[in-house]
């Protein structure tokens, strides 16, 4: 069922689609639908709405926005199957997205497998990835997917170069491929698949990473080429981690933020500009429930509501209303008691309390989604 609120007033528009009573009418824009969860790619975004309806809008290149052709979208669309969403992820041009009965989707750039279909051909519709597994996470990187299954596995496809794939190897995968972990017995709750590198949690708080080592961006204190999961060092225990580029973070069960690898323009928030190749503890004292890692910045939402992010300012990407680089945690502008972040390439987003969605930054492709293609330095609704 698709279920959405028309725009007051002078917004609204005449009872077509969702303010017509009909749930199967194509979603018209200058709706507003009521979002759970979201995720940022490099020029598009998807989210899933509380009647598990899931929606992508921006760049259409390779079928990444999983509405049936490559069109560019300046409002949020409905992607095509009729199945019921229980996350997405997107990637710089593909999609994946887990339903509620645990099945895995993906479609967009199908190139070296990251679809995990088999095949390394594009779709613009919603793939099956894996049959007879049950899926509980997925992550959309660059050219690779990572996914956690129910039973606490983990799995990758993709491009394989630089062991990014954590598969003991350089191989490309065009179907899931289980990921062994030797060093521990924990199952796995959470993955982050970046540009060329890997990182993942277990229930325990143990952090892995692997792939591309430049930069410290592994987090083990090391530089070079893993093909198979590494310790995190600094005996932390995080909830979650993230991965971006060239730089990684994570929250511990403290709710302290770490970043690690690339510091250049301030992406690691520690008032520094040097690459870490460990975790180093985020400025300002902030409590962090949760974060997200995008190309070169950061943002991440406290115990209280209140968002911030750091690293590369360009294009507004920060959403503090500055072009300036921050290389520590800035305010978020507005009044908003925000739930969920979203870092994109040159964009964020985010979901405040009330169930709306806010983008701000670069939208030369409609990523923002709000109907124009200008960029925006502040939040500005997404309307539909």
């Amino acid at each position: 069922m698709n279920r959405f609120r028309c725009l007051p007033l002078v917004f609204a528009l005449p009872l077509i689609g969702g303010c017509s009573g009909d749930p199967n009418a194509p979603v018209p824009p200058g709706l507003i639908a009521d979002y759970v969860q979201m995720s940022t790619g490099v020029e598009h975004s998807c989210a899933i709405t509380t009647d598990e309806d899931l929606l992508c809008w921006g760049n259409g290149g390779s079928g990444r926005l999983g509405i049936g052709n490559t069109l560019n979208q300046t409002t949020p669309i409905l992607v095509t199957g009729g199945f019921e969403w229980a996350q997405v992820s997107a990637g710089v041009e593909h999609t994946c997205g887990v339903t509620t009965a645990t099945e895995l989707y993906c479609w967009g750039n199908g190139g070296s497998g990251r679809l995990g279909n088999g095949a390394v051909t594009n779709t613009s519709q919603p793939r099956i990835a894996s049959r007879g597994l049950g899926w509980a996470q997925v992550s959309a990187g660059t050219e690779h997917t990572c996914g956690v299954t129910t039973d606490g596995e983990l799995y990758c496809w993709g491009e394989g170069s630089l062991g990014r794939l954590g598969t003991a190897n350089f191989n490309n995968q065009v179907q899931p491929t289980r990921v062994n972990f030797t060093r521990t017995q924990a199952r796995l709750v959470q993955v982050s698949a970046g540009d060329e590198h890997t990182c993942a949690v277990t229930a325990i708080g143990e952090a892995f990473c692997w792939g591309n080592g430049a930069n410290g961006r592994l987090g083990n204190g090391r530089l070079d080429v893993q093909d198979n999961p590494q310790f995190v060092v600094g005996n932390l225990a995080f909830t979650q981690v993230s991965s971006g580029d060239t730089h990684s973070c994570g929250i511990t069960n403290d709710l302290d933020a770490w970043c690690w690898g690339n510091g250049a323009q301030g992406r690691l928030g520690n008032s520094a500009l040097l690459n870490r190749f460990q975790p180093t503890l985020v400025s300002g004292g902030f409590d962090f429930t949760t974060l997200d890692v995008g190309k070169a910045h950061t943002c991440a939402i406290t115990d209280n509501g209140d968002g911030y992010c750091w690293g590369v300012g360009a294009n507004n990407r920060l959403g503090s209303g500055s072009l300036l680089d921050q290389a520590q945690p800035r305010g978020i502008v507005g009044d908003f008691d925000w739930q969920q972040p979203a870092a994109g390439g040159q964009h964020g987003c985010g979901i405040v309390a009330g169930a709306d969605a806010y983008c701000w930054g670069k939208n030369q492709s409609g990523q923002l989604g709000n109907g124009s293609i200008s960029n925006a330095p502040t939040p500005r609704l997404v309307i539909g």
